[in-house]
Formats: C-alpha cells, sequence, structure tokens
C-alpha cells in the first residue's frame, strides 16, 4: 500500500501562522516511490502541518516558495496499524 524503500531526507517548513516569514526549516525523513515532482502523497517519519512546505532534498532557504520544486502540504493524516503499535504519516501535497 505505502511504499517502503529506505527514508530520504526532506526539508520541511512549518506553516507561518500569520507571520511575515517561515520558522526555520528541518530534516525529515522520508519514503516514496518513482518521481518526487509526479507524487500526490508521501510518508514521513515525523508529524508535519497542513500549508507547510516540503522539498524533497536538502535546502538552506529561509522561504520555500523561493525553493524550486517545493510543495505546500494539502493535507496530513496519522494511521494506526490494527495493534496500534505503529503509525504511518501521510503528506498529501498540493
Amino acid at each position: 500500500m505505502y511504499p517502503t524503500p529506505s527514508p530520504r531526507a526532506v526539508t520541511y517548513w512549518p506553516p507561518t501562522n500569520g507571520e511575515c516569514t517561515f520558522p526555520p526549516p528541518r530534516l525529515i525523513g522520508a519514503r516514496w516511490d518513482g518521481d518526487p515532482q509526479r507524487l500526490d502523497e508521501v510518508v514521513l517519519e515525523a508529524d508535519v502541518q497542513e500549508e507547510g512546505y516540503i522539498f524533497f532534498g536538502v535546502s538552506r532557504d529561509l522561504d520555500p516558495k523561493r525553493v524550486f520544486g517545493a510543495r505546500q502540504i494539502h493535507s496530513f493524516s496519522k494511521i494506526p496499524n490494527l495493534r496500534n503499535l505503529e503509525t504511518v504519516r501521510v503528506a498529501v501535497l498540493c
């Protein structure tokens, strides 16, 4: 159902919450199959917030809108397994 390749790094910027600037970006482990620019969803190793941004790779830029290939997060969900021992975190991208 969800890809199982080795985790790779994505850069995550939380939403601004009405501020003029974005909070500093941070790296998160993620899993995906195929071309990142054609993906609609990505499995993450940490929680993210809707309206934040993800870039498939490492970026130190403080504004994700200036990063070619950065994508906004449309929705985020956490799906527990049947025994509630593990949680899959899925971000749907715009």
